[in-house]
């Protein structure tokens, strides 16, 4: 299946790109359905994860200190988390690749009876996903397909994924 990365150009700005990425054999964004299925019960803390990432893309970037890193399995696939704030448990995952450039993809309810997101089949499921899309971008942008704009605020190229 093909898929490809978008730039959100509602929640983009002047101080960061944030990407998603589109699935063409379900015709969806990937963070699209992380709001359809957060909206009903988690509302607030949806919205403020939409809130919160508008903020990065127009105005203070990826800062380190929205993201909780180091979530994924390897040290270096760049997988981390997008939360409201540390009280609340609506997890976001993403793909860190520069302040300037962020993949948002999906995530769900971490509930407080769970210590860590792989006890969590959608958790789990939405992390080892942002793996491997991590990986696929890397080796775009190491072999030169994907490329940074000349003001290092979008990604450039061939933003197709294979799955």
């Amino acid at each position: 299946m093909k898929n490809k990365l978008v730039r959100l150009s509602n929640l983009s700005g002047e101080a960061a790109s944030i990407y998603s990425i589109y699935y063409s054999d379900k015709d969806e964004v990937l963070f699209e359905k992380f709001v359809r299925e957060n909206i009903q019960h988690n509302p607030e803390e949806t919205m403020n994860i939409v809130r919160r990432l508008r903020s990065i893309g127009r105005k203070t970037g990826a800062q380190d200190i929205y993201l909780k890193s180091d979530e994924g399995l390897e040290w270096n696939d760049d997988v981390c988390a997008l939360f409201d704030v540390p009280e609340k448990n609506l997890r976001l995952y993403c793909i860190l690749i520069s302040e300037k450039i962020l993949i948002i993809g999906s995530g769900g309810y971490k509930s407080k009876d769970i210590r860590k997101w792989q006890e969590d089949q959608q958790l789990s499921s939405a992390v080892h996903e942002m793996m491997h899309f991590s990986r696929i971008v890397k080796v775009k942008l190491e072999h030169g397909s994907l490329y940074f704009s000349d003001d290092d605020l979008r990604l450039e190229g061939n933003m197709t994924l294979i799955h």
